[in-house]
């Protein structure tokens, strides 16, 4: 099970929750499936296997996260 903070979490215009993978500079969006929330953390699946793991980082409260790209 993989749980990242709350505010990693948002929903893209097409509904599919997705997080931002901090790649040293470049970020990479990853779609996951949201599963329970309690403190501040909610439990996470990657969509397709593989593209999110133990130890990504993972970006909390960027600025412009709801733009494009």
């Amino acid at each position: 099970m993989l749980a990242v903070p709350l505010s990693a979490l948002s929903l893209g215009a097409d509904g599919n929750s997705r997080v931002q993978v901090d790649l040293g500079g470049r970020t990479r969006r990853v779609e996951v499936i949201p599963g329970l929330a309690a403190q501040g953390f909610v439990e996470v699946r990657p969509a397709r296997a593989g593209a999110l793991k133990q130890g990504d980082l993972v970006v909390v409260g960027s600025q412009g996260a709801s733009g494009g790209g």
